[in-house]
């Protein structure tokens, strides 16, 4: 079932357990790695693919391409950002989500790499993030996701929150369809 064009894309979208699957460590019989024979793209709802090619189409019609490098000149990287506090369940007390030392470690090896300073702790705000991505060619993030798999454009990216915002910076303000909370 899927294309025989290597060209064409396979686009997964995947549901609960099956965003565990390593899509493109997947074999055929032969013993075939799925990402050898076919370009591969992994999608976190409908939603977010449906926004994104509406971005494109109205990015493509409106200006026209630039080179990448001589806008985006710096590499954002966040680890272990100060957490923020979510309700486990709907209705339950919010609760701070778990830090994560790793991620702060991971953070301070990468950082190094392309010459960049590692945002952790309580520098890792989602007011500090939002306003440099825009500057950013590549963005590392470090920390915990969280999935709305009901609300795809819900899902959210847990960051230090401020007094002017929770930390959650969600798939659809990042899409740019939403103001921040």
């Amino acid at each position: 079932m899927l294309p025989s064009d290597p060209d064409a894309r396979v686009i997964f979208i995947p549901q609960q357990d099956l965003f565990l699957v390593p899509f493109p460590a997947l074999q055929d019989a032969s013993g075939t790695y799925l990402i050898e024979r076919h370009t591969l793209l992994t999608a976190p709802s409908i939603q977010v693919l449906a926004l994104t090619r509406q971005q494109r189409l109205q990015l493509s019609s409106q200006q026209p391409i630039q080179n990448p490098n001589t806008k985006r000149q710096t590499v954002l990287v966040v680890g272990n950002p100060v957490m923020p506090r979510v309700a486990p369940v709907p209705g339950a007390p919010k609760q701070p989500l778990p830090p994560l030392p790793g991620a702060e470690a991971e953070a301070r090896a990468i950082a190094p790499l392309f010459n960049a300073h590692p945002l952790t702790g309580r520098q890792a705000t989602k007011a500090m993030i939002v306003q440099q991505m825009p500057q950013a060619r590549l963005i590392h993030l470090a920390t915990h996701g969280l999935l709305d798999d009901i609300r795809g454009l819900g899902s959210a990216i847990a960051l230090a929150p401020s007094s002017n915002d929770s930390g959650l910076l969600t798939a659809e303000e990042i899409a740019g369809h939403e103001t921040a909370s």
